[in-house]
């Protein structure tokens, strides 16, 4: 899997991580402090990203796929493509900013040898802190530093007003991309209309609640 959907998902959310250093070297402004709350929301983008030929040519490498076919991936749908014109492009914008040998390929690779988990214990050292009255678990330490870790704000709610702008935008952004185009316009056209009748339906309540305030 790690060769195949994994790998994918982790060019993807390296990608999003390089597009905000970039965007960052572009505005003068420090490089990116990443929140856990952020970090969740590029990995769910990161792994809806993934193609399905990139799941299909995993299972058939792995010997469980009832097709011998790969499937060809379109050079504009590869992530590591993107993700190597991107590192290319931040070195050459701040080359500070990159480790100097570090390759896209082994930027994916970054965390492959990340200890995920402490030394596992024998079985005498097992009994031995049972047995211990003063011992004192560090998993529960571990768990209040997660919880304190992941209490992060969340952003505002954005006004009807703010909606209205942030789809003319990306109407506006397609004029001047056809990647997507249609799919991402008949989106945006349905999302406005349930915005309109949201508001439709909140101004019928108030006339009714009007109304029954001037009968009364």
């Amino acid at each position: 899997m790690d060769q195949g959907v994994v790998r994918s998902l982790k060019a993807h959310y390296r990608h999003k991580i390089l597009r905000l250093c970039i965007k960052a070297v572009d505005n003068n402004e420090p490089m990116p402090k990443i929140s856990i709350l952020q970090a969740m929301k590029d990995l769910v983008s990161s792994s809806n990203a993934v193609s399905k030929g990139t799941v299909i040519n995993c299972f058939k490498e792995a010997g469980i796929s009832k097709t011998n076919k790969s499937i060809e991936e379109a050079d504009d749908d590869h992530p590591f493509k993107f993700l190597t014109e991107e590192h290319n492009r931040l070195q050459e914008l701040d080359p500070r900013a990159v480790q100097e040998d570090l390759s896209a390929e082994s930027y994916i690779g970054l965390d492959c040898d990340v200890v995920t988990t402490g030394s596992l214990a024998t079985d005498a050292e097992i009994i031995a802190q049972i047995l211990d009255p003063n011992f004192e678990n560090d998993d529960n330490e571990g768990e209040d530093s997660v919880d304190e870790a992941i209490d992060v704000e969340a952003p505002p709610r954005p006004s009807d007003i703010q909606l209205e702008i942030a789809f003319e935008t990306i109407q506006n952004a397609l004029l001047y991309s056809s990647k997507y185009g249609n799919e991402i316009q008949s989106l945006t056209l349905k999302l406005k209309d349930l915005m309109k009748m949201k508001l439709s339906t909140e101004d019928h309540r108030l006339d009714d609640s009007i109304d029954r305030s001037r009968t009364t």
